[in-house]
């Protein structure tokens, strides 16, 4: 049987379903790209915030899915990606300056609390 019309992420979308056995099979083929997008995060966000820039990262991208799966619009979806982009952007730029060792540590805690005040 071929779903022409079928919209989303195939391993996101069948992660949700009933079949036990396909939930299985898809979680297995999520782990590689989820861990391959937490190595990249790692090399480049402060180490205490990996696992929430991951979290952050792939909810957005099963999010996109879901609404891509609903049938939304192209454009809507770029809107979604755009408005979820910043924050992310933020977090590797400080995660890089944190590691560049010629940055005066005041700098840093006064780019991280800029950071904070854009994300309350």
């Amino acid at each position: 049987m071929v779903y022409t019309a079928t919209r989303g992420c195939m391993v996101t979308e069948t992660l949700q379903a009933d079949d036990e056995q396909a939930c299985a099979l898809a979680a297995e083929q999520a782990k590689e790209p989820r861990d391959q997008i937490r190595s990249y995060i790692a090399a480049h966000a402060p180490k205490s915030e990996v696992d929430r820039i991951t979290d952050y990262l792939l909810l957005n991208l099963r999010g996109l899915s879901a609404y891509a799966r609903l049938g939304d619009t192209q454009k809507k979806l770029n809107d979604c990606a755009r408005t979820a982009g910043p924050p992310l952007k933020e977090s590797l730029l400080v995660g890089h300056l944190e590691r560049d060792r010629t940055l005066d540590p005041l700098i840093i805690s006064v780019l991280r609390e800029l950071q904070g005040l854009t994300t309350r």
